[in-house]
């Protein structure tokens, strides 16, 4: 009996426990599931605002944006049945939900019938045709067997990874320093505000604007994303290695773009230069030149440009380099001819295009301080150190500059040569269809060309009025759409400028500014001895951190032009995720029209000043945040610590090299083994193949 209670005691006190004990389990356990929950609705946060801001990159942009693409659905579905989607077709409505709720208000309201009172056009209306120049010259061809990567898809690799064979010639592989190249001896840039046989084409074929490549490819591209929206970019083409890749173009893109509009009194013509206030000589410019002239020239003709000890020798006369002349209305375009191969289609001209990798790219500062970089490409496929990486850079940065250029010049496509400064890693050949694909979707080249024919007539309306309003006077226009993107507009800003004024700014810079030259470029009171080349490198450099800053015009007027635009479909205007396809079909228009906003009162001037002082300082801060010496990016270092590795890879490669060659030393004797090592061999075909071209047809 006395057991018994005990242990009955014992239980009791053992069930008082347990409540307390759970309770405070409980307890722990709701702190536990709290913390999990608000991580959750932290990482929930965190994904949804990056969700608003990877596209666009901009969160107050993207509102507009999206709101303006649930304003056009809405009016579509009121005004006709919905559209069948097509496959392929974007759908924006969980960005537009996003947006919507992340604002707060009501998109803003536009008629969808205002556009039936524009200018309507399509690209068929516009005639871009060639001018045919008597004696023109024809452009020089590739050499060292490049050719065959004309007609062969995909990279060719200079030098196999694996076993160190050449696939072309090893003469190639280290490149020459720009301070040992004579640029004296190469034909100079001429504007087109300075080309008179340019300016006497165009008043022989009745025009009034005339520019080149250079100089009008910024401006357009504002123009394709006027017109596009803002569409994005297809990517399909790679890989799931290289990871998550934003269909947006780079942060350049949003950069408002500056031209001057010179008046030129002996023809009548205006011509059309880009603004270079903030250029500067990079490294990469002058390399440019030394590697065009490296692909299409033999290694005994490049020697002649080789810069002798004594220093640089005196200017010589150059002959007139190869361009084509087109003509779109009354705009005259030329475009400069780097080389030529009868067996492509057209033309048969294409553009040389030198491509810097990554590390040098996102990095030039450092890259010039030290003058190259040892960043390798050492793979096809991945997000470093692979070709992949650099084609990804091309279609968001540069495919639509190139593809500009390609048109403009009537060319086929460009050729591309992969190198870190020091070196050629190897060569790519990308058709003008294919740049096409990459900006504008599936069906691009179709688009591409209406969409340029389209631009071009908006460009010359925009300059027909600009010199209605300032006759036989010359101007400064700035053109930005970033902004604007939602709403469907571009603002035009004009600023009437005395001739003195424009050549003291485009001359100003260079003077303020002396960048990376080199040694053949430089005036005699900058020249440096050989021994004192990178001090002087390093202190211009330092001097090249610091912008050249014109003095703001507050005294000119400025007058601001809106460029409004609407893409119809079969009588219906498109929504802003929807692409037109010509190819099933579809009769798509461009409604477009230009208006001046009214500057009547005090406050409308300096509502448009504001404006325009706002869209120079985009410009500045751009340039600024490119150029200034600051302390590395993440990127930066993590490219700065690939460069270091891939200065070990190269030892790597000079070992398997020296193995090789001691493989084919006994088959030298006999039939050139150790010229297959080099690429003697695999050129033999190509050669054959570059005399056929050179037969008459």
């Amino acid at each position: 009996m006395g057991s018994t209670a005990a242990d009955e005691s014992k239980a009791g006190a053992g069930d008082s426990r347990k409540p307390r004990d759970r309770a405070a389990h409980l307890k722990k356990h709701k702190k536990k599931v709290d913390k999990i929950n608000k991580k959750i609705e932290e990482l929930w946060q965190k994904d949804r605002q990056q969700l608003l801001n990877e596209t666009r990159g901009d969160i107050k942009t993207r509102k507009k944006f999206e709101a303006r693409r649930a304003e056009s659905k809405a009016q579509r579905a009121e005004s006709e049945p919905p559209r069948p989607k097509k496959d392929g077709d974007r759908s924006g409505a969980r960005f537009a939900s996003l947006a919507a709720a992340a604002a707060g208000t009501e998109p803003p309201k536009r008629s969808h019938e205002v556009w039936k009172n524009w200018k309507q056009l399509t690209g068929k209306d516009v005639a871009f045709e060639a001018i045919d120049v008597p004696g023109a010259t024809l452009p020089p061809a590739l050499e060292h067997g490049l050719e065959r990567v004309l007609f062969s898809p995909g990279v060719h690799v200079l030098q196999d990874e694996r076993t160190g064979v050449y696939n072309f010639s090893s003469y190639l592989k280290k490149l020459q320093s720009v301070h040992s190249f004579d640029f004296l001896k190469i034909p100079p840039y001429l504007p087109s505000s300075e080309d008179k046989v340019l300016q006497q084409i165009t008043a022989a074929n009745q025009a009034r604007f005339t520019t080149s490549t250079s100089n009008v490819t910024g401006v357009l591209s504002q123009l394709h994303y006027l017109i596009s929206r803002w569409r994005p970019l297809n990517l399909s083409r790679v890989s799931q290695l290289f990871g998550d890749v934003p269909t947006s173009p780079g942060a350049s893109a949003a950069v408002p773009v500056s031209v001057f509009l010179r008046y030129q009194p002996d023809t009548g013509v205006y011509a059309l230069d880009a603004d270079k206030t903030l250029d500067s000589s990079l490294l990469l410019s002058h390399l440019g030149k030394v590697l065009e002239l490296l692909l299409t020239t033999t290694p005994e003709q490049f020697a002649q440009y080789r810069l002798e000890d004594g220093g640089a020798a005196a200017p010589i006369e150059h002959e007139r380099e190869a361009f084509h002349y087109s003509r779109a209305g009354s705009l005259v375009m030329r475009s400069q001819l780097d080389c030529y191969d009868r067996r492509l289609p057209g033309t048969g001209t294409f553009d040389l295009k030198t491509r810097a990798v990554c590390a040098v790219r996102h990095d030039i500062q450092h890259t010039q301080a030290n003058e190259g970089t040892g960043y390798q490409i050492t793979q096809m496929l991945g997000p470093y150190e692979s070709y992949e990486r650099e084609y990804v850079d091309l279609v968001r940065l540069a495919f639509l500059k190139y593809s500009l250029q390609a048109r403009i010049g009537r060319m086929d496509g460009i050729f591309l040569a992969y190198h870190n400064i020091e070196r050629l890693f190897g060569f790519q050949y990308v058709p003008l269809a294919e740049m096409d694909e990459c900006i504008h979707g599936v069906h691009g080249e179709r688009i591409a060309q209406d969409e340029f024919a389209i631009s071009l007539r908006i460009l010359e309306d925009v300059l027909a009025g600009a010199v209605d309003k300032y006759p036989r006077q010359s101007m400064r226009l700035t053109f930005h759409t970033a902004e604007l993107a939602g709403a469907g507009g571009m603002r035009v800003f004009l600023q009437p400028m005395d001739e003195a004024v424009i050549e003291g700014r485009q001359t100003a810079s260079k003077r303020e500014r002396r960048g990376f030259q080199p040694r053949s470029l430089r005036t005699a009171t900058e020249a440096a001895p050989a021994t004192d080349t990178a001090t002087d490198d390093a202190a211009g450099d330092a001097a090249h951190g610091v912008l050249w800053q014109s003095p703001p015009d507050d005294d000119a007027p400025v007058h601001l032009f809106t460029v409004s635009v609407a893409n119809v479909v079969n009588g219906a205007e498109l929504g802003l995720e929807e692409t037109p396809d010509p190819a099933s079909g579809d009769d798509w228009k461009v409604c477009y029209v230009v208006e001046e906003e009214p500057v009547d009162s005090k406050r409308s001037q300096e509502r448009v000043r504001w404006l325009y002082r706002r869209a120079e300082d985009l410009r500045t801060q751009f340039q600024r945040r490119s150029e200034a010496a600051v302390a590395p990016s993440r990127m930066q270092t993590r490219l700065r610590q690939l460069g270091e590795k891939g200065r070990q890879h190269e030892l790597r490669m000079s070992d398997v090299e020296a193995e090789l060659a001691l493989r084919l030393a006994p088959l030298a004797p006999d039939a050139g083994g150790a010229a297959g090592a080099d690429g003697d061999a695999a050129d033999g075909p190509a050669d054959g193949a570059r005399a056929a071209q050179s037969q008459p047809a």
